[in-house]
């Protein structure tokens, strides 16, 4: 394969917003899990909006923040990348999860 045509990796590091709208979603019971990324172009807040779902679609956490997704929402409905996600919890945020499992 010509190195031009490789598909390119790109990391980026990120956070969930709006957990607070769905907060009745379940977390992964470790420290990590895969997510799935969800297009919302029908959101009436954000027409870029990508949703962060644990384990199936009905189950969401919250979305991408609007200064990522303006730039990867294009991308997607295009085509032209794929992304996966997933999600490391903040020992802080571990912290919490055990206490509300408690």
């Amino acid at each position: 394969m010509d190195d031009d045509k490789r598909p390119s990796t790109v990391v980026l590091l990120t956070w969930i917003v709006g957990r607070r709208h769905h907060a009745s979603a379940r977390l992964p019971g470790t420290s990590s899990a895969e997510l799935l990324l969800l297009r919302e172009k029908d959101n009436p807040y954000d027409s870029n909006a990508i949703c962060c779902c644990y384990l199936e679609a009905s189950n969401r956490l919250g979305h991408l923040p609007a200064q990522v997704s303006v730039f990867l929402s294009p991308l997607l409905d295009a085509g032209a990348a794929e992304a996966t996600a997933s999600l490391s919890l903040s020992e802080e945020e571990e912290a919490q999860e055990d206490e509300e499992e408690s």
